[in-house]
């Protein structure tokens, strides 16, 4: 048995980022290097902070697990520094990466009281379609390709799948602006389709539970830190 969850990111233009937008090096090409990484960006991130998941595939009636995703620490599986080569399914480029999920989980119903921040590790692919570098304004599709991450030790099982490449669309789009100083302003998002499938560990809250869960978010690019449900950097409440 398992536990889904919507994993992909979609990066958007919204008031929500607009107090913390993501800022890129050029990399020497008159663009951006995709993912943006720490190694070109100061923490940026993809989130949804407007509303917590609820989980509740092979819960009992009534009960529910509220996550809310991140989706960060992009690193380059194949070329350190630069992860795209040329392909993919939108006439562009591919990237292959590493990077983690992290999710806030709340239980609530009888499994109240269960709180807990896990990390998992996730293999990823997106493509990303044309775009003209040195243009002051670049903007292009983007598909999150896939998305899988498998581990916790909380739990017998914890995967998280998303991306079109798994027969779960996840379009997205992704917009460049010049700033005129060797940076971009990075707005990008994700439309992701994602399942999560978990099985409880014995001795836990979960013993003896397990489903999957199925669902979609947008989720944006953002820069600091994930919003949690702590007072000094809440989520919006849902």
């Amino acid at each position: 048995m398992m536990l889904a969850a919507a994993v992909c990111l979609l990066v958007g233009a919204t008031s929500a980022w607009a107090q913390n937008p993501c800022e890129a090096l050029d990399n020497g090409t008159g663009t951006v290097s995709l993912p943006v990484s720490q190694s070109t960006a100061l923490d940026c991130f993809y989130q949804d902070p407007g509303s917590f998941h609820k989980i509740i595939g092979g819960l009992n009636g009534g009960d529910a697990i509220l996550a809310l995703p991140a989706h960060k620490d992009f690193n380059c599986q194949e070329i350190p520094g630069s992860c795209a080569t040329p392909g993919g399914n939108l006439g562009g480029e591919k990237e292959i990466f590493s990077s983690t999920v992290e999710f806030q989980l709340i239980g609530t119903g009888s499994l109240s009281g269960f709180q807990r921040t896990i990390s998992v590790p996730a293999d990823c692919e997106t493509h990303t379609g044309p775009r003209n570098p040195g243009d002051p304004i670049q903007d292009f599709e983007t598909d999150m390709y896939k998305l899988q991450g498998t581990g916790d030790p909380d739990f017998d099982l914890l995967r998280v799948t998303a991306g079109t490449g798994f027969g779960l669309p996840s379009p997205g789009r992704t917009t460049l602006f010049d700033q005129g100083n060797g940076t971009y302003l990075v707005e990008s998002y994700f439309d992701i389709n994602y399942t999560i499938e978990f099985e409880g560990a014995p001795n836990s809250i979960l013993e003896g539970l397990g489903g999957t869960t199925d669902g979609g978010t947008r989720i944006s690019i953002t820069s600091g830190e994930p919003c949690d449900d702590s007072s000094d950097n809440p989520c919006r409440n849902n």
